[in-house]
């Protein structure tokens, strides 16, 4: 199940505006928990890679992720990751204001 959905991700983000996503599972509904805003993110590299390769950053990994998950979800995935290090980060510098 799991394959599918990044698969299904892959593509939202390869070819957008040639999937449709019903409202019920608009942009806010498609992934709705911290790891998979994770992997958005980390496919938001992969797209960044696929396209720009010379501009990697983590703000416009997290900007490719958004179209997929909701900024509130990329925060929770900085916060946890802030909290297992015991240190503490700007949000605006990794998902923007």
């Amino acid at each position: 199940m799991v394959a599918k959905r990044v698969a299904f991700y892959l593509l939202l983000l390869l070819f957008p505006g040639h999937i449709a996503v019903t409202r019920a599972a608009g942009p806010e509904r498609i992934i709705p928990n911290p790891r998979e805003a994770a992997i958005a993110h980390e496919l938001g590299h992969v797209w960044i890679f696929t396209h720009h390769p010379f501009l990697q950053t983590e703000v416009l990994a997290n900007q490719i992720a958004q179209r997929l998950v909701p900024r509130s979800s990329l925060v929770q995935v900085y916060e946890k990751v802030w909290k297992r290090q015991g240190t503490e980060g700007d949000l605006s510098r990794f998902v923007g204001d």
